[in-house]
């Protein structure tokens, strides 16, 4: 694939261009460029000098920045509604409420959900009262990145083997059905 003109040769084509000394085939012969490729830089350039409508190069670059920066905001929305909607199953059995269980199935598949809600519950959650959502917010991240995901990495501590593979291996099987 060939290298893009550089803007000043660019810049400058067009402005032999709008001279209107030399029909648009010959200024694109003697540069060496298609005539389509004149075209375009004429159209692009119409468009940055305001002649006609249309999304300059600066207005696209924002558009794409604000794109990106709130698809970051989606994504933390949906992190915090989900980590607001935890605590709030957690209080129903305060108030006398008995949550869904959902539709029936295998136990199975809930499993790693249960069992990392209640790690959750029991190392975030339940350790002091969370005055605003943005200590919460600090708090789950930092649990969640510092302390549950080294629980499923191999740990040269364990022989290079992750928790669940150093306990299945070192604990008698009789411990483990319990």
């Amino acid at each position: 694939m060939s290298q893009p003109y550089p803007v000043e040769f660019r810049r400058d084509v067009v402005a032999v261009a709008r001279k209107h000394e030399a029909p648009l085939a010959q200024i694109a012969k003697d540069f060496g460029i298609s005539e389509a490729t004149l075209h375009s830089w004429l159209r692009k350039a119409d468009v940055e000098d305001g002649i006609t409508p249309g999304t300059t190069d600066a207005e696209a670059a924002e558009i794409r920045a604000l794109k990106k920066r709130m698809g970051l905001l989606e994504q933390e929305n949906e992190v915090m509604r989900r980590a607001a909607a935890y605590p709030s199953q957690a209080d129903l059995a305060n108030n006398g409420l008995v949550g869904s269980m959902g539709r029936a199935g295998p136990c199975g598949d809930n499993a790693a959900m249960e069992s990392f809600c209640s790690l959750l519950q029991n190392n975030v959650l339940d350790t002091r009262h969370w005055v605003n959502r943005e200590d919460l917010r600090q708090a789950l991240a930092t649990w969640i990145e510092r302390t549950y995901h080294r629980r499923r990495r191999r740990q040269r501590r364990l022989g290079k083997l992750t928790p669940v593979e150093y306990e299945t291996i070192t604990k008698p099987a009789v411990d483990l059905a319990a």
